[in-house]
């Protein structure tokens, strides 16, 4: 009689065990709903962009977990996508960190470390990251809000563009096209190049680039060449104060000397200058 109630409670504890062993096993495979929502942000139009009519803005996101991989991607364009500026994502309890980009051009989010673009156009760019810890069966809604992390030169051709000039070219060594989301700085990098096509409207070119520190001094070069791949005109700006979310304009007569100059500054960007060459 004994030894049938020892095995009765025996393989009641048996049974309860695996009991619990099942409930757990649920919970540690049950994924919390995540809901993001991106604040509204302002793309300034590139000038070539501008011609071609292509530029649409545009939000990539990204989910990355504890060990940087990453586990989600979503691409969502203004005008194309009903639910623009939200997205919807399912996770395991863990740690993970969202990147998210507004852009008009495409993006690859490599890591919550580093965001790459064309090397011949960056365009005006705003980015975010956020780190996030899921609970299981929390469901969570938060907000991102993102920031600009490029400055601009504008190039004025007040003597407007021979018709023999094919493109220009902008070189400068403190600049990228590469970014840090969450420091908005670029990596170091030898001398960039970017070219520009010479059809603008208003003989204006813009140049979007990241800066590898908030607030940098350098030069800028820039290069008109002709249909044969000859340099005709190069111009070197020296000196210019440039800092993150900051539009510098610099008008003038490129393919006439001037000495004139003059600084203006309005609200569109956080600073904004303005210079005759």
């Amino acid at each position: 009689m004994w030894r049938v109630v020892k095995y009765t409670i025996l393989s009641t504890c048996i049974i309860v065990f695996c009991a619990c062993e099942r409930v757990n096993f649920d919970i540690e495979n049950h994924k919390s709903k995540v809901v993001v929502s991106i604040d509204e942000f302002k793309l300034a139009h590139s000038d070539i962009g501008m011609r071609s009519n292509v530029e649409k803005e545009q939000i990539s996101f990204a989910v990355f977990d504890s060990t940087r991989t990453k586990i989600c991607e979503v691409k969502q364009v203004k005008g194309e996508d009903d639910e623009y500026g939200k997205i919807i994502t399912e996770l395991d309890v863990g740690k993970y960190y969202f990147v998210a980009v507004g852009s008009h051009l495409d993006c690859n989010l490599l890591s919550p470390d580093s965001v790459e673009f064309s090397e011949n156009n960056t365009g005006d760019v705003f980015c975010g990251v956020r780190e996030v810890y899921v609970r299981d069966g929390e469901q969570i809604q938060l907000n991102m809000t993102l920031h600009r992390c490029v400055t601009q030169f504008r190039l004025v051709c007040e003597d407007g563009i021979p018709a023999n000039i094919k493109s220009f070219r902008f070189e400068f060594t403190k600049g990228n096209h590469i970014v840090n989301p969450q420091t908005k700085h670029a990596p170091s990098a030898g001398v960039h190049k970017v070219f520009f096509a010479s059809e603008t409207p208003d003989n204006t070119l813009s140049c979007f680039f990241f800066l590898n520190d908030d607030n940098v001094k350098m030069n800028l070069t820039v290069t008109a060449i002709d249909y044969e791949g000859e340099e005709v005109k190069t111009r070197v700006f020296e000196d210019l104060d440039m800092e993150i979310d900051k539009n510098l304009t610099a008008t003038g007569s490129f393919f006439v000397s001037s000495q004139t100059l003059s600084v203006d500054f309005n609200t569109e960007w956080k600073k904004s200058e303005e210079r005759k060459y």
